[in-house]
């Protein structure tokens, strides 16, 4: 018997008029007729009981007001109840009278006749609006944190004591290559290579005691690749269970430049030295220089001897390349530009690149390619720097075609100006460059190669740039690799670099330079050029050798000053004092740091010529002659 039947003796409408829902008994036998209803009907549903019609296919009493998608879930519920002869709950929305949902949940119990057969229902409906609206937010709320922490740009975890994940994000299956039914059985320190594992389990422990802690290590996937990640850990209480609540995000990218940032101070540190070096080098190159070209030159030598000291004298000049690659890695300014021969610069570049090399080599250069306006030594070690990456690119075997011609560029059909350029192709027969390292070739430091720095290209590419000229690549798997170069060319009539020859003169010279040898060739030299020479070894010697000489009324008519001196004032402030004595005097600015801003603005910082170290004795009397000359 059902619980209304139990309590029939104790005033069954009494009791059932007390209770919070809505009590019902139903006739199954009399077209599922409600027989009775209590006072709740009517405040939870808006009906009163006449209202109801029964429906003849439905069991509920309800039936009537349940949305109709939800009235077959409703009837097959109870239907089964009925045949099996057992209790039944069921849930639904019904609408109220005043057009509202409400959510009900109806429990009932068919009872049978003598001959055990159901005969009527009874049942209790209670209302659980407040339950499932709160249950409702209860699954927006957990739907909104599944959406955030699938959202995050990294993993989500949560370790329960410090010892299984029992919840994480698919960034974790994604990044670590382990299905979830793997993980759910995993310490988290099976994530980690056993040299990280001390490190990462000291700070499981940290979190847990202190309530935080941060670390970084890489994460090994299934497969065993490695990716660092920066984990954070927050301790929280839940079930009386302390757990570990964190992320943890990929660092990669911050290592990469944290790495190319501790490159670039290294560098900075090595330019420091280099530039100090090449300096030191430039003086000694200079004073060798200078000796070889005054034997040659001014000595009586016989014909082999002279061959001799002309080898010399080119392999010295070839020299001055390794200084240059040292002054790349130190900081330096714009191009120290004069006319040069671009096929010149070609030729000794093909020779000095590839050396060592057994690349088959083909030099294309035009015979009326026209002269540029550029600094010699950078366009050279430009030309090096792309020689020797397509000689590397050949893995020992290949070829490599120099090329060199006039072309115009039309407007719109290159990302330079209208007008005349200098075309420079350097062609190999490699196995090519990959699409995605195309974009990154002239990125500093970036390298394919072991044991490579990176910086050639990057640093053809700022020469070429400091030219105001452009460089592109076509390359793809399989077909080799071109590099083209296009540097602003001369007009036509413009003079071109004509022969070296020794320019004699006369007039007087005053010599300034910290370093003997240097004053003691360059001295001889010029005397031998046919100039009387004074000696000084810094600025302030200068300056009173200067004031002097004005003085006694026999001016010097030109001065030679080094740039940088050791422990004395040096060029830039010497001859800001010395314009002060004599506002048209004509000074050469001379120095090993040829990437020195001062070298390639010598006029705006009063100097009127320039002269580079180390410099053949050509260069000294012709730079001499240019300065004596009448503007």
């Amino acid at each position: 018997m059902g619980f209304l039947h139990r309590v029939i003796d104790m005033d069954y409408k009494t009791l059932a008029q007390n209770l919070p829902g809505i009590v019902y008994r139903v006739y199954l036998q009399e077209g599922n007729r409600p027989q009775f209803f209590n006072a709740m009907l009517e405040p939870l549903t808006g009906y009163k009981a006449e209202e109801l019609a029964p429906v003849a296919s439905g069991l509920s009493p309800l039936l009537q007001i349940i949305p109709e998608e939800e009235r077959d879930h409703v009837t097959r519920a109870i239907r089964l109840a009925v045949s099996a002869e057992r209790p039944f709950e069921v849930s639904y929305r019904v609408r109220h009278k005043n057009g509202s949902s409400r959510y009900l949940r109806e429990r009932g119990r068919p009872v049978s006749d003598g001959e055990k057969c159901p005969a009527f229902i009874d049942g209790f409906i209670l209302d659980v609006t407040d339950y499932a609206t709160a249950e409702q937010r209860l699954v927006e709320e957990k739907n909104l944190s599944d959406g955030i922490i699938e959202s995050l740009p990294g993993i989500f975890y949560l370790i329960a004591g410090g010892e299984r994940i029992v919840r994480w994000n698919k960034n974790l299956e994604t990044v670590s290559g382990y299905p979830a039914e793997e993980i759910e059985r995993m310490r988290p320190l099976k994530f980690f290579n056993e040299r990280e594992k001390p490190l990462v389990a000291s700070k499981i422990e940290e979190v847990l005691i202190k309530g935080s802690a941060v670390v970084e290590a890489a994460l090994v996937s299934r497969d065993g690749n490695e990716t660092p990640f920066m984990f954070t850990g927050v301790r929280v209480e839940l079930e009386g269970v302390p757990h570990i609540v964190g992320i943890g995000l990929d660092i990669t990218e911050r290592k990469r430049v944290e790495e190319e940032e501790l490159k670039a101070r290294k560098i900075e540190s090595l330019g420091v030295l280099a530039g100090g070096i090449a300096h030191e080098f430039n003086n000694y190159l200079t004073a060798i220089l200078g000796n070889v070209s005054f034997v040659r030159e001014f000595l009586k030598v016989d014909e082999k001897a002279s061959s001799r000291l002309a080898s010399a004298e080119k392999a010295l000049s070839l020299a001055r390349s390794l200084t240059y690659q040292l002054l790349t890695f130190a900081s330096g300014g714009a191009p120290v530009k004069k006319t040069i021969d671009v096929g010149d610069k070609l030729r000794e570049a093909a020779g000095f690149a590839l050396r060592a090399s057994k690349a088959d080599c083909a030099l294309l250069i035009s015979d009326r390619l026209r002269a540029v306006d550029a600094d010699e030594e950078q366009i050279r070690q430009a030309f090096v720097n792309m020689i020797r990456n397509a000689d590397e690119a050949l893995g020992g075997k290949g070829s490599i075609e120099i090329r060199a011609e006039n072309v115009t560029v039309e407007a719109g059909s290159a990302p330079l100006p209208k007008g005349d350029y200098i075309k420079v192709s350097v062609k190999d027969s490699g196995a090519g460059i990959p699409e995605e390292d195309l974009k990154r070739i002239f990125d500093p430091y970036f390298t394919t190669k072991e044991k490579r720095s990176g910086l050639g290209l990057s640093v053809a590419y700022s020469v070429i740039k400091a030219h105001n000229g452009h460089i592109e690549v076509d390359s793809s798997p399989g077909r080799g690799t071109v590099f083209s170069v296009y540097i602003p060319a001369l007009p036509i009539e413009a003079a071109r670099p004509a022969a070296e020859s020794i320019s004699m003169g006369k007039g007087r010279i005053l010599l300034m330079d910290d370093d003997e040898s240097i004053r003691d060739i360059s001295g001889s030299i010029l005397k031998e050029l046919g100039y009387d020479v004074a000696l000084a070894s810094d600025g302030g010697e200068a300056i009173e050798r200067y004031k002097e000489a004005w003085a006694s009324g026999s001016p010097f008519d030109a001065v030679i000053m080094d740039l940088t001196v050791q422990g004395g004032m040096g060029g830039k402030e010497a001859i800001k004092r010395l314009l002060d004595i004599a506002p048209g005097a004509r000074v050469i600015v001379s120095s090993g740091y040829s990437n020195d801003p001062i070298m390639s603005e010598y006029k705006k910082y009063g100097f009127k010529e320039v002269l580079v170290k180390p410099y053949r004795m050509t260069e000294l009397s012709e730079t001499v002659r240019r300065a004596l000359k009448d503007d």
